[in-house]
């Protein structure tokens, strides 16, 4: 399993919060950042929030399709729940929710239930992450 157990902080059957973050740079690219949190609650300020960046935006993949990420440091839980776009600060640019919804850990794989549209699995590995379902 990539980053924390979940296993070792709720039931292995729990729904999380999850949220998919577009950030767009400054430069005019843009990425998007997996946020998956370790537990029900997570205090704005607690940096306890595995993230991952995305070269795509993977709730868009087709079954069998794949896409880039890469496991960066822990965003805060005040990320989980943005309202509207937040500039960050260091002309890092803005990010924006374009997806909620929950996360489990289910056989190994990544079970993501999304606002509108529904459950799909994935398989993510140090590098890639890919829909399965």
């Amino acid at each position: 399993m990539i980053g924390f157990s979940v296993a070792q902080c709720v039931p292995t059957n729990a729904m999380l919060p999850m949220v998919l973050l577009r950030h767009q740079l400054p430069d005019a690219t843009h990425h998007f950042d997996l946020l998956l949190a370790p537990r029900p609650v997570i205090q704005d300020e607690e940096r306890d929030v595995a993230t991952w960046r995305c070269t795509a935006d993977p709730c868009a993949l087709q079954p069998g399709d794949a896409t880039l990420i890469q496991r960066i440091a822990p965003h805060r839980g005040l990320y989980l729940r943005l309202l509207e776009a937040r500039e960050l600060g260091g002309d890092r640019g803005v990010v924006a929710i374009v997806r909620s919804g929950s996360h489990r850990w289910v056989d190994g794989q990544l079970e993501l239930t999304i606002q509108d549209l529904g459950t799909r699995r994935y398989l993510v590995t140090l590098d890639r992450i890919e829909r399965l379902t």
